[in-house]
């Protein structure tokens, strides 16, 4: 019977039981964290899961266990209880370490999830006498009262429909709002919301069968995966060991808290109004068709539950793999390194970069499909050669890494030889960096070493190179590489400069541009620092910094009434070896910026670097609200209908033809075709490098949407920018 019971809280609400590590894999490697204790937090009004009263300690099912997981290892779990959208932020920001809430794929980005350990629907809720939901789609046109950041309101969110949706401090506010009229309905999870409307003494009704079943589990910031191995391991220890099902049995109770109704009655006391035989008859009939109901949907729920763990275990590798060729990515070699250094702490370790050469006129020559078989033809061909670690970098480069001693004539000997494809044989043209390390630097920084060993052999046209530190630029850089790797972006500024209608006068967007305040050395512009950042691979923070930066300042400038859409720089890596498109769909949420207010500019050599891929990411981009633009044009080697192909907006032509405009008729008639041909495509033209009027005017006459310039305005702080905005909305 007790199984049943727990099959049907699966069902509507109730415990789950992760899969508990075998005996030998948990006597292998017992996770363990160096620290005294922990901090969850929650919310402060969610019974009987987590709450805390007025002028107590905080309380529920969820507070005992994660009491129960710090005891179990020895340490001490405090808890914090805030408002829940407080909780998440504390989380994401690493001011707590665990948060328990419901899983969903939008926080699956954010965080990492252990085992779902419970099961809780949703329902709506409204007054007997107001208007009917039976489903989600009949909240269109409503109000709607939903916790602030909780998982009802995240669905609400995505879905496109006007309702209008409130978001509350926690279940009671939401209930509240609903019970005095300012909401029509509240979409709530069930557990809690039924108890306290029969606390509350409210009259509120269920409307909707339950929806949304969702698993809970314990949430943990992805920069922790020490403390996720850990929570991960005691929470399996205590489904193991029975401590989790104890916890459950004393707070049963309440989890399965509901209203008493006549039936209740009526079971309760059946022994007086019917034989005793024919009760145990009508219960035994009862139980066997509870009992087969109870299978079958539980059945039906495990086939679900192995469909989500094959699409997790899906995207796991997707994370780990590069999407086109199926090679292990970046972080996968990165992690590779990172477990052979903690098997090996102060052993040998060699890491190998690999540059195929002339990729890109395989891709222009052959085709994509052609290039991604030479890729992973060569991919297979480092596996043969017995490397611990491989990984493809995008672009035609790869990193190996081996403890054993590397002979690298004789690797330039082994994997030049001949690529023998279905339709072809291919000689590969390989450029080899090479860096031993014995556990003095971290993984990035040995593939950034490779990485430029590789550099310095393709400059000198050699075979192979191995690091040292003459290979650096200079020590200059090399000063400012480290003090970016203590400091980040903290020292950092944007610089914003002007985008003017030239027929108006006015201020149509700016160009972010980032300048460095370095303690020692001031102010630095971004042409002494920016290609350092480049060439070892880290410029993507400084393009996740502005972007944050553009969307914030973007939004500022609305609000006080002067839309002003802010254009940033990325780079080819920042799309094909990150996730540009996340990072910018969470800095939009994060700041409730506007899509349109953020425009990216890319050079048009870095649109056909990878163009399936790039095609794929501007299209996604485009699809969101994001505008981009050709950066530089003119300085390539690529057509404007070429470049049409692609999902861009506005082609944006290079100083180096804008400034010499009015001298060199050469130069003029670039420009003036140029923007024919940009309009004849549908496109917006920028000029950049404007420096006198004269060239203004030229702009003009031959139809150039916005100009850029000294001319106009030099990039300056933000502060002063807001002043030039507020003076020329003042004078208009």
């Amino acid at each position: 019977m007790a199984r049943t019971v727990v099959g049907l809280c699966m069902l509507i609400g109730g415990p789950l039981a992760p899969p508990v590590a075998s005996s030998a894999d948990t006597d292998a490697a017992i996770p363990t964290l160096e620290r005294e204790s922990i901090v969850f937090a929650g919310s402060r009004g969610y019974p009987p899961f987590e709450w805390q009263p007025p002028d107590g300690e905080p309380r529920g099912f969820l507070i005992d266990l994660e009491d129960a997981l710090a005891e179990q290892a020895g340490i001490t779990a405090r808890h914090q209880q805030m408002e829940w959208r407080l909780a998440l932020y504390a989380l994401e920001h690493g001011e707590v370490d665990v948060v328990p809430m419901f899983i969903s794929e939008e926080r699956r980005r954010r965080f990492r999830f252990t085992d779902p350990f419970y099961y809780v629907t949703h329902a709506i809720y409204g007054h007997p006498q107001g208007p009917t939901a039976g489903e989600v789609i009949d909240l269109t046109g409503h109000s709607v009262a939903v916790v602030g950041n909780g998982y009802a309101a995240e669905r609400l969110r995505a879905l496109d429909r006007p309702i209008d949706r409130m978001e509350m401090e926690d279940i009671a506010a939401a209930l509240r709002a609903v019970d005095t009229g300012k909401a029509d309905f509240a979409l709530l999870a069930t557990h809690t919301t039924r108890r306290l409307i029969a606390d509350m003494g409210l009259m509120i009704d269920q409307v909707s069968p339950p929806i949304w079943p969702r698993a809970y589990a314990f949430g943990v910031n992805k920069d922790q995966p020490e403390l996720f191995d850990w929570l991960q391991y005691h929470l399996q220890v205590s489904h193991a060991n029975g401590g989790y099902y104890r916890i459950y049995s004393d707070w049963e109770d309440q989890l399965e808290w509901h209203r008493q109704t006549l039936s209740d009655v009526l079971r309760n006391y059946s022994w007086l109004i019917a034989p005793i035989l024919t009760m145990l008859v009508l219960i035994s009939l009862w139980s066997g068709l509870l009992q087969r109901r109870v299978e079958t949907r539980t059945a039906a729920l495990r086939r679900a539950l192995r469909r989500r763990r094959a699409a997790e275990r899906r995207l796991a590798h997707a994370a780990m793999h590069h999407p086109q060729t199926g090679l292990p990515n970046r972080a996968n070699f990165l992690r590779r390194v990172t477990q052979i250094r903690k098997q090996q702490p102060h052993g040998d370790l060699t890491v190998v970069g690999i540059r195929l050469n002339r990729i890109e006129d395989v891709v222009l020559t052959f085709g994509d499909t052609v290039a991604t078989e030479l890729l992973q033809a060569f991919g297979d061909r480092l596996a043969e050669y017995g490397f611990e670690a491989i990984g493809y970098l995008g672009s035609g480069s790869f990193a190996v890494a081996s403890q054993h001693p590397v002979d690298p004539e004789h690797v330039v000997d082994v994997i030049t030889s001949p690529v023998q494809l279905e339709e072809m044989e291919i000689d590969p043209q390989l450029s080899l960096g090479l860096v031993n390390d014995r556990g003095d630097d971290p993984p990035e920084e040995l593939l950034r070493k490779a990485r430029t060993a590789v550099s310095a052999a393709t400059e000198c046209r050699r075979c192979w190179q191995a690091y040292h530190p003459g290979l650096e630029p200079d020590q200059h850089a090399v000063l400012l590489l480290r003090d970016y790797w203590h400091h980040g972006t903290t020292d950092m500024l944007a610089y914003l400069q002007p985008q003017f209608d030239p027929i108006t006068g006015r201020v149509t967007g700016a160009e972010a541009l980032v300048r460095w305040q370095h303690p020692q050395h001031g102010m630095l512009l971004p042409g002494v620092f920016i290609p350092i950042l480049e060439k070892s691979g880290v410029i993507y923070r400084v393009t996740q910094w502005m972007i944050d930066e553009a969307v914030q300042l973007a939004k500022q400038f609305r609000v006080v009434g002067h839309p002003c859409p802010i254009s940033v720089n990325i780079a080819a890596d920042d799309i094909l070896e990150h996730d540009l498109i996340g990072m910018i769909e969470a800095t939009l949420n994060r700041h409730q910026g506007r899509a349109d207010d953020l425009r990216l500019e890319i050079t048009e050599t870095g649109l056909i670097t990878e163009p399936d891929r790039v095609r794929q990411a501007l299209e996604r981009l485009r699809q969101i609200g994001v505008e981009c633009a050709v950066d530089d044009f003119g300085t390539g080697y690529s057509s404007l209908s070429y470049l049409s192909d692609f999902p861009v907006s506005t082609v944006k032509i290079d100083r180096s033809f804008v400034g010499k405009m009015g001298s060199h008729q050469r130069q003029h008639t670039i420009v003036r075709a140029t923007v024919q041909l940009a309009h004849e495509l549908g496109l917006r033209v920028v000029a950049e490098g404007a420096e006198d009027w004269d060239t203004v005017d030229t702009l003009r006459a031959i139809g150039c949407e916005v100009v850029q310039g000294f001319v106009y305005a030099r990039p300056m702080p933000v502060a002063e920018f807001t002043a030039y905005l507020e003076r020329q909305l003042q004078e208009s």
